[in-house]
């Protein structure tokens, strides 16, 4: 037996107990059983403190007037609070089945842009392991609203990360004023006469194709997006054309432009 339970001592003052079994035996007709009691009180007392201290804990998380996200080390979500689910469209529930990188989630630059998730605060605070603070990001949300936020990452103790963040004075963007805000770009994209994709850089996954793009594929938009940009390649040549993205994706990023790389386009019916 392992049991533990409160009993009241000769001056009035309750104390908890445990007992349990270090032996028995049989002596004849008689079972004689060997235990030790312990005084646990302290210990308890010190659990049902922590135990409060959790609850105001938790409720300051909720209340928070800013909304809360915490991953652990590999990025996958743990918690979130009431303000995350209000200012990013999506139930707790929802949000705590995603990865802080997850390609679900469509977040903007401030010039309207899609932000690749290596550029996420969340995920550089993770990969660098120091704080990245006042990163201005759109979450666009199932309704095609945009919603402008403030947001800051900082690495924990334990490998994971916590983000904080809340709205800009921008505030929520409708679905009609981020068109209207993008068309210069879309008219511009769509009309040039050259294949363009957007693709993560995170990732590799093709973002979105122009009308030239699935001329020159033979194939329509929706099955483009779902693509890998490798995969517009013939397959022998895979390992160039993931290494060529990655190195555009380096040079993008350290000097702002790449240069020119040419390789062989593969169509829907199999012609190059």
């Amino acid at each position: 037996f392992n049991i533990e339970y409160r009993i009241k001592d000769a001056r009035g003052n309750w104390l908890w107990l445990r007992d349990r079994l270090i032996s028995w035996r049989h002596h004849g007709e008689e079972v004689i059983i060997e235990g030790l009691s312990s005084d646990i009180t302290a210990r308890v007392n010190m659990e049902q403190e922590l135990r409060a201290h959790l609850e105001k804990y938790r409720i300051l998380f909720d209340l928070f007037p800013l909304g809360i996200t915490v991953a652990d080390s590999s990025g996958k979500i743990l918690e979130t609070n009431l303000e995350a689910e209000r200012l990013l469209g999506i139930s707790k529930t929802e949000h705590e089945q995603r990865s802080i990188d997850s390609p679900i989630w469509h977040i903007l630059r401030e010039d309207g842009s899609r932000m690749p998730a290596m550029e996420y605060a969340s995920t550089r605070a993770l990969r660098e392991n120091r704080l990245i603070a006042n990163n201005v990001i759109g979450i666009v949300k199932e309704d095609e609203s945009v919603t402008w936020i403030n947001t800051t990452a900082a690495p924990l103790q334990d490998g994971g990360v916590m983000v904080v963040y809340h709205d800009t004075a921008g505030g929520t963007e409708s679905k009609d004023e981020a068109q209207a805000r993008d068309e210069p770009f879309r008219v511009l994209f769509q009309g040039a006469p050259d294949a363009m994709f957007l693709a993560d850089a995170h990732n590799g996954q093709i973002l979105d194709a122009n009308h030239a793009a699935t001329r020159l594929l033979g194939r329509p938009r929706y099955e483009i997006l779902r693509m890998h940009q490798s995969e517009l390649h013939p397959p022998q040549e895979e390992v160039f054309s993931r290494q060529s993205f990655e190195l555009h994706v380096q040079e993008a990023l350290e000097n702002g432009k790449t240069h020119p790389v040419e390789n062989i386009v593969l169509r829907a019916d199999g012609s190059l």
